[in-house]
C-alpha cells in the first residue's frame, strides 16, 4: 500500500477523483485537484465541504505545477493514457517530476502509460491503475466473506484478465 501523504496531487475531476479526494482529505492529506472542467473542480470542492483540505487549482499548466510543489503523490484519474489515447499524458512535456514523487495511474490499460513511464524514468515510485482495481476486488472479497482476501492470486488473475501478465 502506499500511505497518506501530506499533500497529494489529483488530475480529474469525475468520480473516481471525487472518491480519492474525499479518502485522502479524511487521512488528513491536503488534496490539489486540477482538472479541465472547472464546473466539475469547483462543485467537486464545495459537495466535499469546507472543513476538508480540499481546493481546484485550475486546468493550465501552472497549475499542475503549483499542486506539484511539495506533493508526495500524484494521480492520473483521467482516461488521458488509456484506450485509444495510449500516447497521451495529463502533464506537460516539459515539466518535470520529483524522484521523491509516488505517481499512480487509474489507467489500467495499458499498465504502463506515458505518465508511468515518465515518472519512472524521473525515479519515482511507480503504481499501476491494476492496483486499485485488485485492492477494491479484495475490500470486497473481505466484506462479503469475512475473510482475508488471496492478494496475490487475484493480483495475478486480474493481470492474466487484461492480457498482460508480468
Amino acid at each position: 500500500g502506499v500511505p497518506t501523504p501530506s499533500a497529494a496531487l489529483l488530475v480529474g475531476t469525475g468520480g473516481a477523483a471525487r472518491a480519492l479526494a474525499l479518502a485522502l482529505a479524511l487521512e488528513g492529506a491536503e488534496v490539489r485537484l486540477v482538472g479541465r472542467n472547472r464546473e466539475a473542480g469547483a462543485r467537486l470542492v464545495a459537495e466535499l465541504g469546507e472543513a476538508l483540505p480540499v481546493r481546484f487549482l485550475g486546468s493550465a499548466g501552472e497549475a499542475l505545477a503549483e499542486g506539484l510543489r511539495g506533493a508526495r503523490l500524484l494521480v492520473n484519474a483521467t482516461p488521458l493514457g488509456g484506450p485509444g489515447r495510449e500516447h497521451e499524458c495529463p502533464l506537460p512535456a516539459g515539466l518535470g517530476l520529483d524522484p521523491s514523487l509516488t505517481v499512480m495511474d487509474l489507467v489500467y490499460r495499458p499498465r504502463r502509460t506515458e505518465l508511468l513511464r515518465r515518472a519512472e524514468a524521473a525515479g519515482c515510485r511507480c503504481v499501476e491503475g491494476v492496483e486499485m482495481l485488485v485492492e477494491q476486488a479484495a475490500l470486497s472479497f473481505s466484506a462479503w466473506t469475512g475473510r482475508e482476501a488471496p492478494l496475490g492470486v487475484m493480483r495475478e488473475a486480474a493481470q492474466r484478465a487484461l492480457g498482460e501478465a508480468a
